[in-house]
């Protein structure tokens, strides 16, 4: 998450998309779980870095709004484009009705 900086470590764990969320739980408990309303998402691209990082393959990049203002986090995924596509359809869908 940018609003939470850099992790000391690269954050392991399961993505799923759902028709009304976006959820990532993390493999260790400590790390931080990330939980997104598709309505709360603002935008979804491809990248090669995120908070300076660069892994040399594209990052699903997905940017929200939260309590506190707007936050981001990016996920390296095999099938990036697929995820990408889905992701921005299903935001798509929401934001026109």
């Amino acid at each position: 998450l940018e609003s939470t900086g850099l992790p000391d470590a690269p954050v392991l764990g399961t993505l799923v998309v759902s028709a009304d969320r976006l959820y990532f739980a993390p493999t260790k408990g400590d790390d931080p779980t990330v939980d997104v309303p598709l309505a709360d998402v603002i935008a979804v691209d491809l990248t090669t870095s995120h908070l300076g990082l660069s892994t040399g393959m594209p990052l699903l990049r997905v940017r929200f709004r939260t309590d506190g203002g707007e936050d981001a986090a990016a996920f390296h995924l095999p099938y990036t484009d697929e995820w990408h596509l889905a992701v921005t359809n299903l935001t798509k869908d929401l934001r026109s009705q």
